[in-house]
């Protein structure tokens, strides 16, 4: 049997039975390997950027009995699919500003996709911006807390995404709308980090530290408006 994470069995959840899958940064290929034995799916590709990494996948594959249903591929990103190649692709535990990059790098692939699975350590805003913009809607959205960090996960299908308020770029639409119980808890902790950085701020008298203070009260004051919360907001 083979161990996920909470974070990795979120994943999972996500993944449609009967879709070919590539897992992109899969580093331990854990999950290619699952889905692979619980006959998620047919027919994974388990791709890393490195050769350590890569040879460990490949350990796991032949560990795990599912050569016949995981291929290892050794290469930066989308560049070791063809077109059509899968259905689903997962990109996870990279920051957002680098998975944009990785899929904009191949239009051709993202195009030909049905169906992608997004967990960034930080910087979701970024990719449902583009999302947005590149004719993809999220059609659901989880948060997990493990070992006090939090971690978002967007499930997404080609379409038109409509968000009418720009700050739910940056809450989650999904995760507004379904009044996701984790929403609460991660804001908290994000907004006590981010008064640290207030702190600091106040003391400079740099244009560009002012603007950047200005911004996080602003995001705050709109999260507000949406949520309701804080009850109060001291800034």
């Amino acid at each position: 049997m083979i161990k996920l994470s909470k974070r990795l069995e979120e994943i999972v959840k996500l993944i449609p039975k009967g879709n070919t899958v590539a897992d992109i940064g899969t580093d331990h290929a854990l999950i290619a390997c699952y889905i692979a034995k619980e006959n998620i799916s047919p027919k994974v590709i388990a791709a890393d950027l490195n050769e350590g990494p890569l040879k460990f996948a490949q350990e796991q594959v032949k560990a795990y009995l599912v050569e016949d249903k995981v291929t290892a591929r050794l290469g930066d990103g989308l560049s070791v699919l063809s077109p059509g190649e899968v259905d689903t692709v997962i990109i996870a535990g990279m920051g957002g500003s680098t998975m944009r990059t990785i899929l904009e790098e191949k239009p051709e692939v993202v195009k030909s996709l049905k169906h992608m699975i997004l967990q960034p350590h930080v910087g979701a805003e970024a990719l449902r911006r583009w999302a947005s913009e590149n004719g993809w809607k999220i059609v659901e959205e989880q948060l997990v807390e493990e070992e006090g960090f939090y971690y978002e996960i967007m499930s997404l299908e080609q379409g038109k995404m409509e968000i009418d308020d720009d700050i739910l770029y940056f809450l989650g639409p999904k995760l507004v709308e379904t009044k996701h119980p984790l929403l609460i808890p991660s804001l908290d902790s994000l907004l006590e980090s981010e008064k640290g950085i207030l702190s600091q701020l106040a003391n400079s008298t740099n244009i560009k530290a002012k603007e950047r203070a200005d911004n996080i009260k602003n995001k705050w004051q709109n999260v507000k408006r949406v949520l309701g919360w804080p009850a109060e907001l001291k800034m």
